[in-house]
């Protein structure tokens, strides 16, 4: 399944990348997130970044068994070639949400993965997840 997302800036983009991803995971309407993450992550391109970005959300999700409603991303920042992006997210456990569970999302592929401007300057972050 292609996810993407779109913003002014490329943290804008790459949360709304992740909220797709976990919009096919769980139906969040209404729910109140209960357990907080802090990650960082580092790739040599923002594709890369992206890839890894989103599979440490999975990762962590699966860890600490929940869902997460809400992520952000604080900085993306590149020095010495390495792009690194800092961020969060707040969910919930996936036993109290059992009833809202939707999918499993496996990862998140290279297949399509692009962060790009576009003619207006809106940032895009696009990728294949596989469910």
């Amino acid at each position: 399944m292609g996810i993407m997302g779109w913003g002014p800036r490329i943290e804008q983009a790459f949360e709304e990348t992740a909220l797709a991803m976990f919009g096919l995971i769980i139906d969040g309407v209404g729910l109140q997130p209960n357990r907080e993450i802090h990650f960082e992550v580092k790739g040599r391109e923002l594709p890369e970044l992206l890839i890894e970005f989103l599979n440490k959300l999975l990762l962590d999700a699966d860890i600490i068994e929940s869902s997460f409603l809400s992520i952000s991303v604080n900085s993306i920042e590149e020095r010495d070639g390495v792009f690194r992006l800092k961020g969060g997210a707040k969910g919930i456990s996936r036993e109290s949400a059992r009833d809202r569970l939707l999918a499993e999302v496996k990862a998140a592929t290279y297949c399509g993965a692009a962060v790009e401007k576009d003619e207006n300057g809106r940032w895009k972050a696009r990728c294949v997840v596989d469910l």
